[in-house]
């Protein structure tokens, strides 16, 4: 009997499969700094886990269009050229963070950089689906272009996040079935990515932490892994083993926002009425919504605590819970769930539904708002 990917493809089940792999990492315990769970927490986690992976069952059975897109047909040049002008823009005021070894935080022309990180990841999306609906080489190599200007701009995340987003695509465009075969070169290319992701790392760390050295031109920038290691607090049992250092860099990122959302726990209630203006707001709309009608009606986004400033990222339910406590995360879970189940409906029998859901798997399965590795150790020098 065939087993197709597809089948364990759809948004909810990727999201459920994330947080079982995310606790099970967890009870690994390889990063002391992270706190114990408590009961409630963890009763709250699988609830809504198990919320997610019968809803994923359910839509499974539900078909997505695969109709082909004449490429001729679309505006893909148009967002090509753009795309490419305003990266051209932000690396003239910028410089290329790839050659220079780090991105400050001031990187680009504001807004506009914003806007190109987004374009570049749609256009690089979009012309790797023209490429599976035409088998047309020269969209593949678009899309690759895009990728490597995520490579210029030193952007682990968004270079992941794309990539994901296109093997999803491949998922719901061919429908193939599992095999052995195609178990190896998953589980293969997923350790591949995940040393690539460590690498990367250990590289823009040593560089942001030579630039802000007292002096730089005694640092020892010799590659190694022993920044994340102390940063993270690994524990004996992680480095005494056989796995490369440069996989604490995925074990932190895939276990972190747990690890947060836990730290942020209180042992006081917070009121979930009074809060539930805000917490639309901020947690349920698009961030360039919220920033400005925050603004406005004084209404802006409560920031959870980090265990370390430097080195987790935050769960979308910490914001939840610092904003409207337990009853702002369960609003939020099934929030997002019902947003889940009307925007697969609509999109399913759309030409670029393919896309559509491949983004929405993508956006559940990184289930974080905002990354903020080494931030201070990359940041320049005023």
């Amino acid at each position: 009997m065939k087993f197709y990917i597809k089948n364990i493809a759809n948004p909810f089940l990727i999201l459920a499969i994330a947080w079982t792999l995310c606790l099970a990492l967890y009870k690994l315990e390889w990063a002391q700094l992270l706190p114990e769970l408590e009961d409630n927490l963890l009763i709250l986690i699988i609830s809504f886990v198990i919320l997610y992976g019968v809803t994923g069952v359910i839509f499974s059975k539900v078909k997505i269009s695969t109709r082909p897109v004449d490429p001729r047909r679309t505006n893909v040049i148009f967002l090509l050229i753009v795309n490419t002008i305003a990266w051209a823009m932000n690396f003239a005021v910028s410089g290329i963070p790839l050659l220079q070894g780090v991105r400050g935080e001031d990187f680009g022309l504001g807004s506009l950089a914003v806007l190109a990180f987004t374009l570049n990841g749609y256009t690089s999306v979009f012309c790797f689906y023209l490429y599976l609906s035409s088998k047309k080489k020269r969209y593949l190599l678009f899309a690759i272009y895009c990728l490597f200007i995520f490579l210029l701009v030193y952007s682990r995340g968004y270079l992941l996040m794309s990539m994901l987003t296109m093997f999803f695509v491949w998922i719901n465009y061919k429908n193939p079935y599992l095999t052995i075969k195609t178990s190896v070169i998953l589980l293969t290319a997923f350790l591949a990515i995940a040393y690539l992701f460590g690498v990367l790392g250990n590289l823009r760390t040593i560089a942001g932490v030579g630039e802000n050295a007292v002096e730089p031109e005694n640092f020892d920038d010799t590659y190694n892994s022993d920044l994340i290691l102390l940063i993270g607090d690994a524990s004996e049992s992680f480095k005494t083993n056989y796995i490369p250092d440069e996989y604490f860099w995925a074990y932190l990122y895939l276990t972190s926002p747990i690890g947060n959302l836990q730290y942020n726990i209180k042992p006081y209630p917070i009121d979930f009425v009074r809060n539930v203006p805000r917490l639309v707001l901020n947690e349920l709309m698009f961030d360039s919504i919220s920033n400005r009608l925050g603004e406005m009606f004084n209404m802006k986004r409560k920031k959870a605590e980090l265990i370390v400033q430097t080195l987790t990222v935050s769960s979308i339910l910490a914001g939840s819970y610092v904003t409207a406590g337990w009853g702002g995360m369960i609003f939020v879970i099934l929030g997002i769930w019902a947003f889940g189940i009307i925007y697969f409906l609509i999109i399913a029998r759309n030409p670029l539904g393919v896309i559509g859901i491949s983004i929405l798997s993508t956006i559940f399965l990184r289930k974080t708002r905002r990354l903020s590795f080494g931030r201070f150790i990359i940041r320049k020098k005023r």
